[in-house]
């Protein structure tokens, strides 16, 4: 019986970097607990005020994406403006975007980039963002409650030094954080003729000790060392170039349980932005899978370099 540890990403945040004491952040923790961060970089987006037209059937606007330190490209883009009775408008404050509705209230978006991601998810303009919602993957880390009420990337030094080098190297960048909330662990079975294993195994069943034994260091290491892996950021030194290995110790225990591999799955198929970094073209990253051992034959693992294609994405997904 091969077993494979399985997690799955179940809420992302974003939020700028200064924007991490946010209570609603906090509040989001106690509920969806997260336990990893992405500190990304994409091309500035603003919407200039005077190209916001309002009307009763759509709302026109032009979102300027800054290309270098001097040149700006434009995209002209509709959204409707009236949806199950209710009516919306846009105003442009500085960098952020609010939408009024004709019940009183209104919704604000700290930048144009998360205004896009976030509306752009749910309406399903993923064909159409995909040149404007570009990021890049530069650090992977993982964070945690403090005893206190703030989470421990408030001081975290690293998306600082980051968020430095991005905005004094590269003008025309900004910078997100995608804070992670993962599902608990499941596990998966097979019996592959081709790798001996031991078929009596039963520890992988739901009560009996193998994913309510998993630590939680282990567990959350694991999912870094995968990311990583994949995603080789620029920041990240550890586990680039050296994972999955049984010398490290901080994953010790799916090696002591004998697990064949780890697969995370992102499923970012239902997001409207596109992942990238020094080495994976933009994206949608779908599942990310790793043996542990380094002669595994690789028989019925993903091919992570063979990711959900767009013609896939769309034939199951047509309105995006």
């Amino acid at each position: 019986m091969l077993v494979s540890f399985n997690t799955v990403l179940d809420f992302i945040c974003l939020a700028e970097p200064n924007q991490l004491k946010r209570k609603e952040i906090v509040e989001i923790n106690k509920v969806k607990p997260f336990t990893h961060y992405q500190v990304c970089e994409f091309n500035r987006l603003r919407i200039k005020p005077e190209s916001v037209v309002n009307t009763k059937d759509y709302i026109r606007f032009v979102v300027s994406k800054q290309i270098n330190e001097f040149d700006w490209k434009e995209y002209e883009l509709f959204m409707q403006a009236t949806h199950e009775g209710v009516t919306v408008s846009m105003e442009i404050r500085g960098k952020s975007v609010v939408i009024h509705d004709s019940n009183g209230s209104e919704q604000g978006f700290e930048t144009v980039f998360i205004f896009l991601e976030m509306v752009g998810s749910e309406m399903g303009w993923h064909k159409h963002l995909e040149d404007l919602l570009n990021i890049k993957v530069m650090y992977i880390g993982q964070t945690e409650i403090t005893d206190g009420p703030y989470l421990r990337f408030d001081v975290h030094e690293k998306i600082s030094k980051v968020a430095n080098d991005i905005i004094s190297n590269r003008p025309e960048k900004e910078v997100i954080v995608k804070l992670m909330s993962f599902q608990p662990p499941f596990a998966r079975v097979m019996m592959l003729p081709e790798i001996a294993s031991d078929d009596s195994r039963s520890d992988w069943m739901p009560g009996n000790g193998l994913l309510e034994d998993v630590p939680k260091e282990d567990w959350k290491t694991v999912i870094e060392g995968t990311l990583i892996k994949y995603f080789y950021p620029e920041f990240n030194v550890h586990y680039r170039d050296n994972f999955p290995s049984d010398k490290h110790t901080k994953y010790k225990y799916f090696y002591e349980k004998n697990i064949r591999s780890v697969c995370v799955e992102l499923h970012e198929e239902y997001r409207a932005y596109i992942t990238n970094s020094g080495k994976v073209g933009p994206k949608r990253i779908r599942l990310i899978e790793y043996a542990l051992k380094k002669d595994d034959s690789g028989v019925m693992l993903v091919d992570n370099s063979n990711q959900m294609s767009d013609s896939f994405y769309e034939a199951i997904s047509p309105n995006k």
